[in-house]
């Protein structure tokens, strides 16, 4: 203590071995007191008392729980670290933030982190408050001292910055903002180093704008984290202002971000730092001759790729070809020389897309750059990923444009092939695989594979072709219909099921666009998936009816073979309903139902009769309908008679000629006409003295439903216990839930009224359930309001009959 005035003023050497004299100091006064003492030396003086440093440094080594070797002086040694190398995310805080921070400092820090983790040893909370206030009562002066103070004031819990000191200078203020920005960066909030910048814009310009001090410390800590959050100008900023705080650690982190910009397309962003970075090159403190030669060599490239995007590519061609004359560039340089060549902004707008003259001029840009492609190949082989990548396109679209013989495409075929296989196998080992996943150029790469794969009709290349087919994402865009047309019918060709599969995920990219092209044939019955895309196509009510009847009209037929009868009786209701709108589809739908092969067994041959009738009717087309209900009547006369006999009966009410009407024969049974003298008089008596008797009436529009008062008045005038409900189905598309309701309300009647101006699939099913179990019913054969009232009259008379039988069955 009595040599600190004489080694102040230079008059005595400092001794060669400081640890035993620090030593009797610690027996004498404590650890806690000469550790404080060392401390304030080497902040009043580091030049003189710089030999304390080691000591100085085991002591709050010590202080830290004695967890070893002191953790700021390994971490000060490497050369990455000097150079503000971030360690798990965090900037280094240490000696590298400044060159102005002596051992004080770096001690401080070590003191501020120690005690915010919580080791064991380290200053209260208290104490570290009054450790770093004290550095600043002991020299106003020293500007870096309030570094400290921002660190711990983002640091710690409930602190918050104080900018109203009135100590506070512009020189102190910015290393006090400095301390902030390094701690808000340390925990990773990017939303109080943006309120930060914008609350503190003059202070932080006037720091970047002086080189050295606190201008440095924001360079080696912040700079990075600035460009990752989207705050570029300030990066750029400290970069240009500050290039000699930049190491060789934080470049080529720097210059990795902006290429993983570049490779995502971002050119806006990746440009302005690469340029600050290029700008710069010559100040950067990057001392490894052979690092910084790497580095600028790259960047350079990177900044050439930067102006291909921009395309400028006059500009960019000038420092790629720069590169290759200093023999610092590869295959991949001798690629992007191709590609400003062919006008080709990044790999990542190679794309197979777009209508034939896009993919025509697409084919002649690449031959503009084939010389270099080739040689980049030829020079790195499997490693020339980007150049083998542009030849398998060129080639690929060679083999998909050649009307040549089938020798000379199958050679492209071949060539675009290897191509294709040598580019995937780089990307996926290049380390870059995510960046060519995302910018799709993998996707294209494996359509490429893929397409030429099954162009080939080998089936040993089916199981390939469909695990690259399957890997395409969405990334890799939309191709055209054309090719995604001819890799289809390929694989039918080849593989049925494969092609089944390439269908489907045709279906999920496309939608309704899949319709021109893939088409609806045979393939479909083997797919589930396109199946029901095709259905919920066809129940789109937004689209055309001619449209919904069209894909129906395909789809019925194959929903049958299928097995899916279901489907194909929607399908068939819902062309009969869209052919009851519109007379062309009427046509269509009459033609249609010739073919029973097209329809059985969703219809039977007698719902398909009466369907195309209707149609015929419809048209106006009577002498034809005529025949064809006449055809019905005999398809019914065997085996359901009194269907037939209603039939015979509609022909009647429709006018039909008498020579056709005297061939519907039915022998075996008689017409029954209202008031027959054979008439059960029990059932009329009965009827008329309130005898309870339900009858559903189902089918028929809104001209039916006027009706309905008029016919249930003149039921309950003559036969008071009778009630009738009326269902008018009309043509509502939900026939299953309609199904389900109207069997509900029959099982809670005695007899049913079935009117022929109904839809077919609904009567067909309505006849099946009330035949199980039995239910009496007859058809109304006429649309009339005479025909409706004769119809319930004689459903009433069925129903009570048919009761009656049964009471006397089980009695």
């Amino acid at each position: 203590l009595r040599s600190e005035p004489a080694l102040a003023a230079g008059e005595e050497e400092p001794p060669e071995d400081v640890e035993p004299v620090a030593g009797r100091l610690i027996e004498e006064f404590g650890e806690d007191d000469v550790r404080r003492y060392f401390s304030f030396l080497a902040l009043k003086d580091a030049e003189t008392w710089a030999f304390v440093g080691p000591v100085l440094r085991d002591l709050w080594g010590r202080a830290r729980a004695g967890e070893g070797p002191d953790r700021t002086q390994a971490r000060t040694t490497p050369e990455t670290d000097r150079e503000g190398d971030v360690e798990g995310g965090e900037p280094a805080l240490g000696a590298e933030a400044c060159e102005e921070f002596t051992q004080v400092d770096r001690v401080a820090i070590d003191q501020i982190m120690a005690t915010l983790a919580g080791e064991d040893r380290a200053l209260g909370e208290d104490e570290l408050v009054d450790f770093i206030e004290g550095l600043l009562a002991l020299d106003a002066s020293r500007g870096r001292s309030y570094f400290h103070l921002g660190l711990l004031d983002s640091l710690m819990p409930g602190r918050v910055p104080d900018w109203e000191r009135p100590e506070l200078n512009d020189r102190r203020r910015a290393w006090y903002l400095a301390g902030l920005l390094a701690g808000g960066v340390r925990r990773r909030d990017a939303e109080a180093v943006r309120r930060l910048l914008d609350e503190r814009r003059g202070d932080f310009d006037r720091a970047v704008s002086e080189p050295g001090t606190a201008g440095t410390a924001m360079a080696r800590t912040a700079t990075l984290y600035l460009a990752e959050i989207g705050r570029l100008g300030e990066a750029v900023a400290l970069v240009r202002s500050q290039p000699e705080a930049c190491g060789a650690s934080l470049c080529i982190r720097l210059l990795e971000l902006a290429s993983e910009w570049l490779r995502e397309g971002d050119t806006a962003r990746a440009k302005p730092l690469l340029t600050a970075l290029w700008e710069s090159r010559g100040a950067l403190d990057i001392r490894d001759d052979a690092v910084r030669g790497h580095f600028l060599a790259r960047l350079r490239r990177k900044l050439g790729q930067a102006l291909q995007a921009e395309g400028r590519m006059t500009e960019a061609r000038r420092l790629f070809e720069e590169l290759q004359r200093e023999g610092a560039g590869g295959p991949e340089l001798l690629a992007d020389i191709g590609f400003t060549e062919a006008g080709i902004r990044a790999i990542g707008g190679l794309r197979i897309e777009g209508d034939a003259e896009r993919l025509r001029s697409l084919k002649e840009a690449l031959e503009r750059g084939r010389e270099w492609f080739e040689r980049a190949v030829s020079v790195g082989g499997d490693s020339a990923v980007n150049a083998h990548f542009a030849l398998a396109v060129l080639e690929y679209l060679g083999w998909m444009s050649a009307s040549r013989d089938q020798a000379s495409r199958d050679a492209l075929r071949k060539k675009a092939l290897d191509h294709a296989r040598a580019a995937l196998a780089g990307m996926i080992g290049s380390g870059r695989s995510e960046a060519y996943d995302r910018t799709g150029v993998a996707g294209q790469c494996r359509f490429v594979l893929a397409a030429t794969r099954l162009g080939s009709l080998e089936p040993r290349e089916v199981r390939a072709a469909i695990s690259d087919w399957m890997a395409i994402d969405a990334n890799a865009g939309a191709f055209p219909a054309a090719h995604l047309k001819a890799i289809f019918e390929n694989a039918q060709l080849v593989d049925e099921q494969a092609a089944v599969r390439i269908a489907e995920t045709i279906w999920r990219m496309r939608g309704a666009e899949a319709l021109e092209i893939l088409g609806v044939d045979e393939w479909v019955a083997g797919s589930t998936v396109v199946r029901e895309a095709l259905r919920e196509l066809a129940r789109d009510e937004s689209r055309p009816r001619r449209v919904r009847f069209e894909i129906w009209e395909k789809l019925v037929p194959i929903a049958i073979r299928a097995g899916t009868v279901a489907v194909a009786e929607e399908g068939l209701d819902t062309m009969e309903g869209l052919a009851a709108k519109e007379s062309e589809l009427a046509e269509r739908f009459a033609a249609w139902l010739e073919d029973g092969r097209k329809y059985d067994p969703a219809w039977d041959e007698a719902s398909a009769l009466g369907a195309r009738a209707q149609a015929l009717y419809r048209l106006g087309r009577d002498a034809e309908a005529h025949q064809v209900m006449a055809r019905l009547f005999f398809a019914l006369r065997e085996g359901r008679p009194q269907e037939a006999a209603a039939v015979r009966e509609m022909l009647r009410v429709a006018g039909a000629h008498e020579d056709l009407l005297a061939t519907l024969v039915l022998p075996e049974v008689g017409d029954r006409q209202e008031g027959d003298q054979s008439e059960d008089r029990d059932l009329e008596e009965r009827l008329a003295a309130g005898e309870r008797v339900r009858v559903l009436f189902v089918g028929g529009n809104e001209i039916q439903a006027r009706y309905d008062d008029w016919v249930a008045q003149k039921i309950e005038e003559t036969w008071p216990g009778v009630s009738v409900r009326f269902e008018h189905t009309g043509w509502g598309s939900d026939i299953g839930r309609e199904f389900e309701r109207l069997r509900r309300i029959a099982r809670r009647c005695d007899a049913v009224v079935l009117m022929v101006m109904m839809r077919t699939t609904l009567g067909q099913k309505l006849r099946a359930a009330l035949n199980d179990p039995p239910r009496p019913w007859i058809a109304c054969t006429g649309t009339g309001r005479d025909m409706v009232l004769r119809s319930v009259r004689e459903a009433a008379r069925v129903g009570l009959a048919e009761r009656l039988r049964r009471a006397a069955q089980r009695s």
